[in-house]
């Protein structure tokens, strides 16, 4: 068994964790193999960052960044990128709104996460400086976040764009509903990070993912959550 785990965060994980695209992945890779059955374990957001230098909590971290697990890096080996996303800021597109309106962020209502680093506000967490000098209300998740900027209770969200993607697929939206900022935020890769202690290694993990691609099974799910597949795998 192999067990493993990731961020409570759509389209990654969806429905409190029974869904997502990192569950489909997963499936996928029991299906093409029966050398390890790989097993979804859930731990709050609050509390994972403590388990990552214990392997017996979990074998790896899918949809992860190597950075995010800051001084226990050394600790894990990583796939082959599974995403690579742009933290991007999104407003309602309105007649005369051009990207000139993002300079304004900070300075009009705007909208994130509560806890996730931001690069225009040098990656500050304090919520009361969020509030009081960048004009920030912070909420649950990026879903949320979007259904802001949609009922007009903010003016400039940031959202990772794989996310804008899945919320335009499953609300069936047109895509000029948001005017969405040339310039992200920040950018960043996402792969498979698998503890130096896991039955599997990253060499294995690289061929299982290059298989369901020659398949064309991560093309198809993918496409499922309005995504498209790294072209390595």
């Amino acid at each position: 068994v192999v067990s493993y785990t990731a961020s409570d965060k759509p389209p990654i994980l969806i429905n409190g964790g029974k869904a997502g695209l990192c569950i489909d992945i997963v499936e996928a890779l029991n299906q093409i193999q029966n050398q390890y059955n790989f097993k979804f374990v859930t731990y709050p957001a609050k509390r994972l960052y403590l388990y990552f230098d214990n392997p017996n909590k979990f074998d790896m971290l899918i949809f992860y960044n190597l950075n995010w697990v800051g001084k226990f890096a050394p600790l894990f080996a990583e796939s082959v990128p599974l995403t690579y996303s742009r933290e991007v800021l999104i407003s309602l597109q309105k007649k005369g709104r051009t990207q000139q309106f993002f300079e304004q962020i900070g300075k009009v209502p705007t909208v994130g996460v509560r806890g996730f680093h931001y690069a225009f506000v040098d990656f500050v967490l304090d919520e009361d400086i969020l509030a009081n000098k960048y004009k920030m209300t912070l909420v649950k998740d990026e879903l949320t976040v979007i259904d802001m900027i949609v009922k007009q209770r903010a003016e400039i969200g940031l959202v990772e764009d794989n996310t804008l993607a899945y919320y335009r697929v499953s609300q069936q939206l047109e895509k000029n509903t948001f005017l969405v900022s040339n310039k992200p935020d920040s950018e960043l890769d996402t792969s498979f990070l698998l503890r130096k202690t896991s039955p599997i290694s990253s060499i294995q993990m690289n061929s299982y993912l290059q298989q369901l691609k020659d398949q064309g099974l991560l093309a198809k799910i993918y496409a499922k959550y309005g995504l498209i597949p790294p072209e390595n795998p």
